[in-house]
């Protein structure tokens, strides 16, 4: 389909809706009904004219007829839309899953707590009570420390030690 006759056709469909609100005007006009809004702006724009008012007031009551359908219009697709769309409902953001560690890292841990604690009773405290610390005693027990807290570090990177 050329784009030629895409534009007749639209244009042929706007005489036909014209031609219809036009229809739909006249029978309002002789049923008696009359809308006192566009009766009052017709009768002001035309200076208290009777005749020319009816006039002003039928092309007012066919524009009016216009945007009635165009609303209509506009509502139809605005309830569709939201009848296509999934009800949102809020949820709150997912929070991470808690991991356990595994069994050979608990495992790690709890011997690395033990060969501390080991250290620190057997190896570092008898000699601080005795009252005979040695320096070289000061650095095997801080070295043993450095490598439990570097160890433990690597078991368990996000925990602060």
């Amino acid at each position: 389909m050329a784009i030629w006759d895409k534009a007749k056709d639209a244009s042929v469909d706007a005489r036909r809706k014209d031609e219809e609100c036009h229809a739909r005007a006249m029978h309002e006009v002789q049923s008696g009904q009359r809308r006192d809004g566009l009766w009052a702006k017709a009768v002001t724009s035309t200076g208290g004219d009777e005749t020319a008012a009816k006039l002003a007031y039928f092309k007012l009551l066919v524009q009016a007829i216009r945007d009635d359908d165009h609303i209509a219009m506009r509502s139809a697709q605005a309830q569709s839309s939201i009848a296509q769309q999934p009800s949102y409902q809020p949820h709150p953001p997912p929070s991470p899953p808690i991991q356990k560690p595994g069994l050979l890292k608990s495992l790690w841990f709890w011997f690395l707590v033990l060969l501390a604690t080991l250290i620190l009773v057997f190896g570092f405290l008898p000699f601080v009570l005795d009252g005979r610390p040695t320096f070289a005693h000061w650095v095997v027990a801080g070295f043993w420390l450095v490598v439990i807290h570097y160890a433990l570090k690597k078991l368990f990177p996000s925990a602060k030690t």
